[in-house]
């Protein structure tokens, strides 16, 4: 196998792996040490086998599909669009850490965030019961 490929795919894993990880410590893992270990053990197992599922079944497909002409065309495209996809993610992922890390440097703390989003049901809720007038 090709360094080139070997280092990208370490840097995609890694990559994907800092994503997860965001998300995982969002849950409700215990306080315990042991028992918070083995449930990212859990997770991490059942992502492994879900992406060895997922692989079998892109594998078949696309060995039929390469030996068609819109192979090329269609893998261009889609290559092009999830590379920009998982930029955006990446960026929105970014973004949220720094907004809950670095709230005041967002022009607006937690509180003042809170009290937008309650004015602006209030006035839904007035033009709700204007219209409905």
């Amino acid at each position: 196998m090709a360094t080139n490929l070997l280092v990208m795919v370490l840097l995609f894993g890694l990559i994907h792996g800092f994503g997860l990880s965001t998300r995982l410590q969002q849950l409700p893992l215990g306080e315990q040490n042991v028992d918070m270990l083995l449930k990212i053990i859990s997770f991490n197992i059942g992502v492994e086998i879900g992406q060895i599922f997922a692989l079998i079944i892109m594998l078949v497909v696309l060995t039929g599909w390469r030996k068609t002409a819109s192979f090329l065309r269609f893998s261009t495209i889609a290559n092009h669009a999830l590379m920009f996809a998982g930029f955006m993610l990446l960026l929105m992922q970014l973004h949220g850490y720094l907004h809950t890390v670095n709230e005041e440097e967002f022009g607006f703390n937690k509180d003042e965030h809170y009290h937008i989003h309650l004015d602006m049901e209030q006035a839904k809720q007035k033009n709700y019961t204007h219209d409905s007038l």
